[in-house]
């Protein structure tokens, strides 16, 4: 069903997503610091 389809794409994309905000939160940090 569509749903095991849904649930297996989340297992596949919440990792890259999480990874992702990490490194978005890790890029404004260095800029908010080279501005200082």
């Amino acid at each position: 069903p569509d749903e095991e389809k849904a649930r297996s794409m989340m297992w596949v994309l919440y990792p890259i997503i999480r990874e992702g905000f990490k490194i978005i939160g890790f890029a404004e940090l260095q800029i908010k610091q080279g501005q200082n």
